[in-house]
């Protein structure tokens, strides 16, 4: 309780703190070239990365954003 004459002290609201994801990245020498986001609250295993490597693999070009040929 506040002494008398002062004001009752604030109250917060209580926010949940932020949660981290994590984030696989691929790079070449031109820099940045795969990025695979977990879900929240994941860890990084081998199983991650073999199914991001694979997900890159089936498909590098549209990964990439290379042009397509004529």
């Amino acid at each position: 309780m506040a002494p008398e004459g002062l004001p009752p002290p604030l109250k917060f609201k209580r926010q949940e703190s932020r949660k981290k994801q994590m984030v696989l990245s691929f790079f070449d020498n031109c820099g940045v070239i795969f990025q695979h986001y977990l879900p929240m609250r994941t860890s990084v295993t081998a199983k991650h990365v073999k199914d991001a490597m694979s997900m890159f693999l089936r498909n590098p070009r549209s990964a990439l954003k290379w042009p397509k040929r004529l």
